[in-house]
């Protein structure tokens, strides 16, 4: 699908210049109904999504877009004696009260982000047939 192109205005024989608030693009809008963001990770453990995922989620964009949005993290210790670390979770709130927990040890950042297109569908479907926006 072609990138949307923001509305053009031209002002007396100048270059078209952009609007001030083009429309997000649709990395951003994948965070319009989330309310709150918890990971717990590892910073040790090889091939951790949890510190991607972070960097994905705590960006000024991210934050024009979901301004209600609660981001939180929590460090988990490697055990000393060698055994399994704990598993890495993430935990999301959606507008609707919706919580959703994964295991990020078994997804890639690319498998959360589908998930929470999945939710954003499903979110948008009981908007239109409740005939209102979600706030």
């Amino acid at each position: 699908r072609p990138p949307a192109i923001a509305p053009t205005l031209t002002i007396r024989n100048s270059a078209p210049t952009r609007y001030c608030h083009s429309p997000p693009p649709a990395r951003l809008r994948r965070a319009r109904y989330l309310r709150a963001v918890h990971v717990e990770y590892c910073p040790f453990t090889a091939g951790s999504c949890g510190p991607g995922f972070l960097s994905l989620v705590r960006t000024p964009r991210v934050a024009e877009v979901a301004p209600k949005l609660e981001i939180s993290h929590a460090l988990l210790r490697k055990p000393a004696d060698g055994a399994t670390p704990p598993p890495e979770k993430l935990t999301l709130k959606f507008v609707d009260g919706a919580t959703r927990s994964l295991d990020l040890s078994a997804n890639r950042t690319q498998d959360v982000l589908e998930e929470i297109d999945l939710e954003n569908g499903r979110l948008d479907t009981e908007a239109l047939q409740r005939g209102k926006p979600w706030a």
